[in-house]
């Protein structure tokens, strides 16, 4: 098959119609479904399409913004594999834990690249991103005596480390531009800023 934006947006219709949520593509998303899939297939209309005077790049990792159940987990989901590059999906709150357990070694494996075994429905990729989803809801964790701000590490590890470039590290959030600054600092904001296009997924809570 010859992917283009067009193919893929038909196969997340497919994927959208059988997950468990539910997923609608309407007038309140349709144009962040259309920018995921320009973004996912490299077309250059992706940049093309900044908003609010933002300046969208293919070479960043995608912020999607929006209120709780928006769809934000179930798009980024419905996107994982992509013929980009495909990615998995980790919950924050599911990471802090395993940082109390695991410790620095944790912090190591979700900052570096993801090794794929080669597979057609990887697209026969050899590694893989990571979506951080629902940033925000983790709590402090300690190892040993040891607090740390999970996220803001792993954020700051990636930003610096020149194996995993941007475009392979992605985030859902429920968090305002204040709230990321209130809860991870302004050098992991700054550092996010150029890391990632902001797209915002608008609506009320499909979950109702």
């Amino acid at each position: 098959m010859q992917w283009n934006s067009h193919t893929l947006f038909n196969f997340i219709l497919s994927r959208t119609q059988v997950v468990p949520e539910g997923f609608v593509v309407d007038d309140m998303n349709r144009e962040a479904v259309k920018a995921l899939c320009y973004y996912f297939t490299e077309d250059p209309a992706f940049e093309r399409m900044n908003t609010d005077g933002q300046s969208w790049k293919l070479s960043k990792g995608l912020l999607l913004f929006g209120n709780v159940g928006t769809g934000k987990t179930t798009l980024m989901r419905a996107f994982n594999k992509n013929p980009r590059r495909c990615y998995q999906v980790a919950n924050c709150r599911r990471l802090s834990a395993l940082f109390a357990e695991q410790g620095h070694d944790m912090l190591y494996r979700y900052s570096s690249p993801v090794p794929l075994p080669t597979a057609a429905d990887t697209f026969y990729q050899r590694q893989a991103g990571i979506c951080f989803d629902d940033l925000g809801t983790e709590e402090l964790k300690k190892n040993y005596g040891n607090q740390v701000n999970v996220m803001a590490e792993i954020i700051l590890n990636r930003y610096d480390n020149q194996q995993t470039p941007w475009h392979h590290t992605h985030i859902t959030t429920n968090l305002t531009a204040a709230e990321i600054e209130q809860y991870y600092g302004t050098r992991v904001k700054s550092r996010m800023r150029e890391m990632f296009n902001m797209i915002t997924l608008d609506g009320e809570d499909r979950r109702r």
